[in-house]
């Protein structure tokens, strides 16, 4: 398809698409008493406030009739644009739980803030320009995150389930000062799950961040993250194993205090366990 028909296939589908603007408007200048029309905008609903003191006039009756007309049009238009932006989630398949995350609801915002016309980015746009200035965007906010990680120290968490197509996928984050980054994900469906390969690939992602970072490694009871926390603790004594549920801190103390390599972390750990606490205090 050329760029001219495209473009005209592109205007036909704008023109189907309705929330009921034109006629709304015209139920709405029946109301009015100005001469002027009145267009419900986007910022009516914060902009038609009811004066309480002139309630008994003619005037505050007729505002408080528009105002409950308002309401009814901007509940209608809404559930309108939902049905379209339902009908996008189903056909393209996204997993519902899509729409709680933070990035969809500024995108919405921001089609909103635009207006009407608004062109999506192509997929060419998707692919090249826009990805790359994410990557560079997120790589600026990784780099405070790492200064933190040396400045402060981090956490490895560790988290591990079996998916709908039964595979197990173990996740690994590094946890900081300045919020949660996800290092790896792995699918270990293929090989035992047993203390020793959970012990090597926590290792290795210790030796990613860097191991003089490392204040804890946080995972949960079962027996294998046990075991890999034995083998942890030789190979690492000064890194703290910590499970799910609240260590008393004195032990914590005690065992990193116990060993001369560790006081390097012992500054790190009291920033540490200022953000693990309401972490862990369920």
């Amino acid at each position: 398809m050329d760029a001219k028909n495209k473009k005209k296939e592109e205007e036909e589908l704008r023109a189907k698409v309705s929330i009921g603007c034109e006629e709304d408007s015209e139920e709405i200048e029946g109301l009015e008493t100005r001469k002027t029309s009145k267009l419900l905008g986007s910022m009516d609903k914060f902009a038609n406030p009811i004066n309480p003191n002139s309630s008994a006039s003619g005037k505050s009756r007729n505002t408080m009739k528009q105002q409950s007309v308002n309401d009814t049009i901007l509940k209608e238009r809404t559930y309108v644009t939902q049905r379209y932006v339902a009908k996008w989630v189903y056909q393209t398949g996204i997993p519902f739980n899509a729409i709680d995350n933070d990035c969809f609801l500024q995108m919405v915002e921001a089609i909103g803030q635009f207006g009407p016309s608004f062109k999506p980015p192509s997929q060419w746009q998707l692919r090249e320009p826009l990805l790359k200035e994410e990557f560079e965007t997120t790589k600026e906010t990784l780099k405070k995150q790492e200064q933190s990680w040396k400045v402060d120290g981090c956490s490895i968490m560790t988290d591990a389930w079996t998916d709908r197509k039964r595979r197990s996928i173990m996740n690994l984050c590094v946890n900081c000062k300045e919020g949660t980054t996800f290092l790896s994900s792995k699918d270990s469906s293929a090989e035992a799950h047993i203390g020793e390969n959970i012990f090597k690939y926590v290792l290795s992602a210790i030796e990613e961040v860097g191991s003089e970072h490392v204040v804890q490694v946080v995972t949960d009871n079962a027996s294998n993250n046990m075991a890999a926390a034995k083998m942890l603790k030789v190979k690492m004594p000064y890194i703290f194993g910590a499970r799910v549920l609240l260590i008393p801190l004195t032990s914590c103390l005690k065992v990193l205090a116990s060993y001369q390599s560790s006081k390097i972390h012992l500054r790190k750990l009291r920033v540490s366990v200022s953000s693990f606490i309401p972490t862990t205090r369920h």
